[in-house]
């Protein structure tokens, strides 16, 4: 396992970033687009609904949860991104117009990051994983905030493309008392010739149940 991560990190940092008809790819793979800004919107409203949060967003990308969560009255934010053209543009594009906002922003793959950082109450996870590995990194990312980086009013929002599949949701229950799942045509959002799926979800745990307790989902 730590060998395929180490390979799926080194072809990421080793890609390509660039940015074409509005969306980013990794070399030849999309991997977001600007149509996904409203959607990014969503996701902030869901886990950010008290001022003075403590953000943290794993997975920058094009910065655009990034910059819907910066208008919103937060106590800070924290990106995390295994490519440093990611961090680049989001301390070009979204740290300046907010200039107010303690905001911080670290290079690696979240399984190096996290371990030295703190408390958050409002997580966005959007991280790419090795194929067949998603839901076993979401089960550790869980874990992971469980134990040292949620308190009892913590949310987490999870993106998922289509529906949710019912191990993944297994898993994020196991982790909060509560678990809502909202979902998205493509057509809905505005955006059907971006996605190769006819609908997209958001999943939002909140009331962590398992602090300071280790465990597996």
């Amino acid at each position: 396992m730590a060998l395929k991560h180490a390979s799926h990190w080194r072809a990421i940092r080793s890609s390509k970033f660039r940015i074409e008809r509005e969306t980013l790819y990794f070399d030849r793979t999309p991997m977001v687009s600007y149509a996904e800004q409203k959607l990014m919107k969503m996701h902030a409203d869901l886990i950010c609904l008290k001022p003075n949060r403590r953000v943290l967003d794993v997975g920058i990308g094009l910065g655009l949860f990034a910059s819907e969560v910066i208008k919103k009255p937060i106590g800070s934010y924290t990106g995390i991104d295994i490519h440093p053209e990611a961090i680049r543009q989001v301390l070009r594009t979204v740290k300046p117009s907010h200039p107010g906002t303690p905001f911080s922003v670290h290079l690696g793959p979240w399984q190096d990051v996290l371990p030295s950082l703190q408390i958050f109450d409002s997580i966005m996870y959007d991280s790419w994983s090795p194929p067949g590995c998603g839901e076993r990194d979401l089960k550790r990312f869980l874990l992971a905030l469980s134990l040292r980086h949620m308190d009892s009013g913590s949310r987490v929002a999870i993106f998922t493309s289509g529906e949710p599949r019912t191990s993944r949701l297994k898993i994020i229950k196991f982790h909060f008392w509560r678990v809502d799942v909202y979902r998205h045509t493509i057509s809905d959002l505005g955006f059907r010739d971006t996605f190769n799926t006819e609908s997209l979800s958001i999943v939002i745990g909140s009331h962590p149940k398992r602090l300071g307790k280790w465990g597996e989902g």
